[in-house]
This record gives structure tokens, sequence and C-alpha cells, in this order.
């Protein structure tokens, strides 16, 4: 179990998505520990989902990483059920803050971020628990100890499209529904990789279409979720 402390938890009901805040002796497992391919998409989905509502509380994350997206197990009527959530507030800044610096730190960054866990899993891992023997060229430097040489590595991920040519380095075990959501979220944040740094656009500005990039990026996932659901079960 891993101690929690400061915890963001989205749930999903048929009235919509609401923040709640887990039982903390509830069982829990680093996101590299999913079992399944659905869990996996629907641990991620959760932790958006909560970095929306931390969003809408004025706060936003600023550290989303493999680390901090943990995979939480509820029992109810003797049913397991996993959910995502998303820890380690302590890194957290309010969403309309000035930046001290050129380009302000919005929403886009952490979900950009959830994207790079999405990838790093995919390319890194042959299924659970199992990691490749060797880190894929792709993902080279991207946890460089320079963060400028991490920063280039990420963007010239961005330099071209995300075809067949990348995907087919992801495990046989991601099937076919994985390798659309990468595609999809890499056409979302390709611009955004590229927009132009002067002048900077004001971080009211970025924020204002916060709900619509939510919006579409939970939709992708809900669409991986369906598709996956709907594949045969090993």
């Amino acid at each position: 179990m891993s101690p929690v402390t400061t915890v963001a938890q989205a749930s999903h009901t048929q009235q919509g998505t609401k923040l709640t805040k887990p039982i903390l002796q509830c069982p829990q497992r680093g996101l590299t520990e999913f079992e399944s391919c659905i869990e996996l998409l629907i641990a991620l989905r959760d932790a958006i989902a909560g970095h929306q509502h931390l969003l809408r509380e004025g706060i936003l994350h600023r550290d989303v990483n493999v680390n901090t997206i943990l995979i939480a197990e509820s029992y109810t009527d003797g049913k397991t059920d996993s959910r995502g959530i998303l820890i380690d507030l302590d890194k957290t800044s309010c969403a309309n803050e000035d930046p001290t610096y050129s380009r302000p730190h919005s929403h886009l960054d952490d979900l950009e971020s959830f994207f790079h866990v999405l990838c790093w899993i995919c390319f890194a891992y042959m299924r659970p628990r199992q990691r490749v023997s060797e880190t894929p060229y792709i993902l080279a430097d991207w946890n460089s100890k320079s963060v400028g040489r991490a920063c280039r590595a990420k963007k010239a991920f961005f330099a071209d499209p995300l075809g067949p040519q990348k995907t087919d380095a992801v495990s046989d075990f991601f099937c076919a529904p994985f390798r659309k959501l990468l595609q999809n979220l890499h056409g979302f944040f390709r611009p955004y990789a590229f927009a132009p740094l002067q002048p900077p656009p004001p971080l009211s500005e970025i924020l204002s279409t916060a709900n619509e990039d939510y919006e579409t990026i939970l939709a992708m996932f809900e669409e991986a979720i369906r598709e996956v659901g709907a594949l045969p079960q090993p």
C-alpha cells in the first residue's frame, strides 16, 4: 500500500463526474502495476478528471508523472472496482497567478504530461509489470537530468505525425485502440508544442478553453475504453 496525504479522485456516474476522497485504507498500486489495458485507461481517465476538478477549484497540479498517479481498489458488494487517483499536491499553484517567467504553466502542460505518461508505459512496457529490455529510442532523454535536454527530446517527438513507424514499437499487448489514442493525443498536443513563445498569451486566455480541452481529451479516453471493452477478453 502507498501512503496518501492529499488525493484528487474522480468518480464517474450517470449524473456526471464528481470529485471524491477515497478511503485511505483501500489498497493502492503504482500506475505501472496495472493489470489490464482497460484498468490502465480508466486510471488515467480518472486522474485527468480529478485534475480538471482541481483546476475548477483554482488549483493547478504542476507535477503529473508516472509516480503521482495511483490505482486504488475499493470493494462493493463483493466486487473490486479500480479507480485512478492523483496524488502529491505539494507542487500545486493557484491557476490564476501571474507567471514569473515568459511562458505560463497551464492545464495544457499538465494534460500533455498525462500523454507523456501514457507514452512511457506503452513504449517501455511489454505487458503488466514487464519492462522492455532497453529503453526505446523514442523515450531516449525524456528523463534526462538536464531539463533542456528532456524538453528538446519531448518536442522532437512532436516533429512528425505519430505514424505506424513509431506506433509499431508499441507492444502487441496494447491493442489497436491504444495506438489510435496515442495518435489522437499526439495530434491534439502537436500544435501547442510548436506554438510561438513570444509574445506569450496571458494565462487567462489559455484557461478560457480549459473546459473544451478537458472534454476533448476525456472523450478520447472514453472512446478507447469503449473500444477496448468491446474486444474479446483473454
